[in-house]
């Protein structure tokens, strides 16, 4: 099976260029090819696996074969089996009973063996008894006419004042319970909406999804294809569209997409917040790992100028050093420095024909 795998969040692609996880544009998504079956049914015709062919006590279980377990019957071989069936019980019939004799009655006693304490507890007890039963089937009663009160909203008899809303009848009730057993339904109810563009742009006000640079979106963009331009690639196509979107939770993303492309494996996306116009990220795919680092260099210097990168040049130059000697060797990996893990965000991934991809996101505002 062939899968397309986001670069940004790991995730199955269910559209060509599009992820609906992290609802980002993806040119060159991650392409693999597997031979097994990650949380998804195969054909029931493979039984030969640990799933399938668990170890039951109940079954003697072999591959694409299975028989029920059989059980030694006491008193016969150990080569002796019988398939475990029920087995019926004989009943004896009437004339296999044997009569038993009559007992000898006794005789009555003469003498008075109980006394007047006797006879006082024995009233006692049968008092209590009868005042227990007759409690109990009270409140029966009493439960049952609640229930009655509760089928209707004046209450079942005239004058009646019913404990329960008028709603709320007894199939109702019997419904809310079975709700509350398989859980509120409620709970595991998401929507979300598109917004209108323009609406979200009249607003001004960033989106809670996503966090926010300084430094816009067209900042960034206009000096990135101003410095790709002196290392000699020219933007041949370009692209944007945005995505504005509230959710049940009140959640906000309002993402403006600008995606450049300079050529086979080379490309660029710009994400901002519509609203504004901040910088959410910068995203790039390119085929040499010399110009990909070259690129991050200049996207780190933006970044200082803006204030969004607080890490020194000095700093800076040593670890994209260390992140050039690496690059080869990393799939999808945070590459963040630690001076900068609660800032800004850095994830790289090397692709064997495409290159490399490398992304600065914001932590959060």
């Amino acid at each position: 099976m062939e899968y397309k795998i986001c670069p940004i969040c790991d995730q199955k692609m269910t559209k060509p260029h599009y992820c609906d996880h992290c609802r980002q544009r993806i040119r060159n998504p991650l392409t693999i090819d597997v031979n097994y079956y990650l949380n998804e049914r195969h054909p029931d015709a493979e039984h030969d696996c640990s799933f399938h062919d668990y170890d039951d006590p109940a079954y003697n279980m072999q591959p694409n074969t299975w028989q029920p377990s059989r059980q030694t019957v006491s008193g016969q071989s150990s080569g002796q089996t019988v398939s475990s069936q029920p087995v019926r019980r004989a009943v004896p019939n009437q004339s296999a009973r044997q009569s038993v004799p009559n007992q000898p009655r006794r005789a009555a006693r003469t003498a008075k063996t109980s006394s007047a304490g006797d006879r006082t507890a024995l009233i006692v007890s049968v008092i209590i008894i009868f005042v227990i039963a007759v409690s109990v089937i009270s409140v029966f009663l009493s439960l049952f006419n609640t229930m009655l009160k509760g089928t209707s909203e004046g209450g079942a008899f005239p004058g009646a004042v019913s404990l329960y809303p008028s709603e709320n009848s007894l199939d109702e009730l019997l419904e809310q319970w079975n709700n509350n057993a398989a859980g509120d339904p409620e709970e595991d109810k998401y929507e979300n909406w598109e917004l209108d563009e323009a609406d979200v742009i009249a607003a001004g006000v960033n989106c809670s999804s996503y966090g926010h640079f300084h430094v816009t979106g067209e900042q960034m963009s206009d000096e990135l294809v101003a410095f790709l331009s002196d290392m000699g690639y020219s933007v041949e196509s370009d692209d944007v569209f945005t995505s504005n979107t509230e959710d049940s939770y009140g959640y906000t993303s309002f993402n403006r997409y600008d995606s450049f492309y300079f050529g086979s494996g080379t490309s660029m996306e710009i994400r901002s917040d519509t609203a504004t116009n901040q910088l959410h990220s910068v995203n790039i795919s390119w085929s040499g790992a010399d110009e990909t680092i070259q690129i991050a260099e200049k996207i780190t210097a933006i970044l200082r100028a803006s204030g969004d990168w607080s890490l020194s040049e000095a700093d800076t130059a040593a670890w994209l050093d260390d992140l050039k000697r690496r690059l080869p060797k990393l799939e999808y990996e945070d590459v963040t420095p630690e001076e900068l893990s609660y800032s800004v965000y850095v994830f790289v991934s090397s692709y064997e024909s495409d290159g490399y991809y490398i992304s600065f996101s914001n932590w959060g505002d």
